[in-house]
C-alpha cells in the first residue's frame, strides 16, 4: 500500500536527478518507463511485474479511473514454494510419473494459480526436462526454464507461442492461461502428442472446467482424452495465532446448513481472532489455500466422452475420490486453520444431484432365478 501511494505520489511530481534519487525513487521513475512502455495514457490500463533489487518482486496493476489511478500489487515470492509449503496433497506426486497430458489449474483472479503452477513445474525442473513457459506477465524468474512474455500487440499471443514450442522439442509446456479456441485447440493437441501442458482457466471447481473447454469449441472426446488433472483452489485468510481462540457458541442449522453431519457435533471444536495489534484488529493475519483436485481415471474419462451434466459429472469424480472446496475448507476448519463464515464467503455447498443408490451403490452377485425387486423396494436398497 505504501509503495503504491508512493508510486501515485511520484507520478504527479517532477523528477530527480543524479545522487539526490534514492532507491526508492529509481524504482518510481524505473515502474513510471515501464508504464510509459507499455501505453498507459492511451490504454489507462497496464500489468506487468517489476523487481526491487534484495526486497522483492511485485505484480503491479494501474488502471485509470474518473478521479485518479488505482494501483494494486502483488508480492511474489523470492524463494519458489514448494507443493509442501503450500499445503497441496500428495496426489500431485503421480505429476511426475504421468508421460503426456494437459493439467489445468483453476480459480479466480488472484487466488494462487501461477504459485501453484510453479511449485508443480519446480517439482519437475531437472537438467534432463526441457521446459517452455508463455506468460504475461512474466512473475518469477525461474532458472533451468525458457520463459517468454507474451505481447499480443506485436503478434505474440498465448496460441503463436504455443506453435513456437512445439517446434523446440520442449517435454514440458506452461501456457499461462486458455483463453480462446485456438489456445485451447493447440494445447489439447499438445497433450495428446506426447507433450505434458500445465495451463490455467477461470471457471468456479474442477468439473465446469470440462464443460468450459467444450464451451470454447473443444470436442468432448479431445477433451477426455487429454486432460489428466484439473486443480481448482481459493484462499482463504487464516486466523492470527496471537489473538486465536476457541468459538464458545454454535448454531446447530449452521453448522448443518455448511455441510457438518449431526453426529460430528459433539467433536467440533471452532475457533476465531478476537482482534489485536498483530492483525490489526481483523483477527485474520495471512492466508492458505484450498485446493479440489480431479483426477481423470477412466471412469471419469467415460463421463466426460458421454457428455454427462456438470452435477452428474461432479458425483461421478466424488465417488472416484475428488473432495470438494467445500469439503476441503470444512476440514480446514476443524484444523483451527480459518472460521467457518470464511469457508462459508469462499466455497459453496454442492447439492446432491443424484438418487443414494447411484451416489453410494451397493454391488451384489445374483445368480438366476434370484429374486432382485421386491414390492416396498426403497430408493437406499434398490440394486
Amino acid at each position: 500500500v505504501l509503495l503504491a501511494a508512493a508510486i501515485l505520489l511520484k507520478m504527479k511530481s517532477n523528477k530527480l536527478v543524479g545522487e539526490e534519487l534514492s532507491e526508492l525513487d529509481r524504482l518510481l521513475i524505473g515502474v513510471e518507463e515501464e508504464m510509459e512502455e507499455l501505453g498507459f495514457e492511451e490504454t489507462g490500463d497496464v500489468d506487468f511485474a517489476y523487481e526491487i533489487p534484495g526486497l522483492a518482486r511485485y505484480r503491479a496493476n494501474f488502471f485509470q479511473q474518473k478521479l485518479g489511478v488505482a494501483a494494486v500489487f502483488r508480492e511474489i515470492p523470492s524463494k519458489i514454494l514448494t507443493c509442501q509449503d503450500l499445503g497441496l496433497p500428495a496426489v500431485l506426486a503421480k505429476l511426475a510419473s504421468l508421460p503426456r497430458g494437459l493439467v489445468l489449474v483453476t480459480g479466480p483472479t488472484g487466488s494462487g494459480k501461477t504459485t501453484t503452477l510453479y511449485s508443480a513445474l519446480n517439482v519437475l525442473n531437472t537438467i534432463e526436462v526441457k521446459i517452455l513457459t508463455a506468460e504475461d506477465p512474466v512473475e518469477y524468474n525461474f532458472k533451468g526454464i525458457n520463459q517468454v512474455l507474451v505481447r499480443d500487440d506485436v503478434g505474440l499471443s498465448f496460441a503463436a507461442a504455443l506453435k513456437a514450442f512445439l517446434r523446440q522439442d520442449p517435454d514440458i509446456i506452461m501456457v499461462g492461461e486458455i483463453r480462446d479456441a485456438e489456445t485451447s485447440e493447440i494445447a489439447i493437441k499438445a497433450a495428446m502428442t506426447g507433450h505434458m501442458v500445465f495451463s490455467t482457466l477461470h471457471t468456479n471447481d474442477c468439473p465446469s472446467t470440462i464443460g468450459r473447454l467444450i464451451d470454447i469449441g473443444v470436442p468432448s472426446y479431445l477433451v477426455a482424452s487429454a486432460v489428466s488433472m484439473v486443480i481448482s483452489q481459493r484462499l482463504l485468510r487464516r486466523i492470527c495465532n496471537d489473538c486465536k481462540m476457541p468459538v464458545t457458541k454454535i448454531n446447530a442449522s449452521v453448522l448443518t446448513d455448511a455441510g457438518f453431519l449431526p453426529h460430528e457435533f459433539s467433536k467440533l471444536r471452532l475457533f476465531c481472532g478476537k482482534g489485536g495489534p498483530t492483525c490489526g484488529g481483523t483477527g485474520y493475519k495471512w492466508r492458505g489455500a484450498l485446493y479440489e483436485i480431479m483426477e481423470v481415471n477412466d471412469i471419469v474419462r467415460d463421463a466426460i466422452t458421454a457428455k454427462v451434466p456438470e452435477a452428474q459429472l461432479r458425483k461421478i469424480a466424488m465417488k472416484e475420490g475428488m473432495r470438494t472446496l467445500r469439503q476441503e475448507g470444512l476440514q480446514k476448519v476443524q484444523e483451527g486453520m480459518t472460521t467457518l463464515e470464511e469457508v462459508l464467503k469462499k466455497t459453496i455447498k454442492e447439492k446432491e444431484m443424484l438418487p443414494a443408490y447411484l451416489l453410494n451403490p451397493d454391488e451384489k452377485i445374483y445368480e438366476d432365478g434370484d429374486l432382485i425387486i421386491k414390492e416396498g423396494n426403497s430408493d437406499n436398497s434398490f440394486y
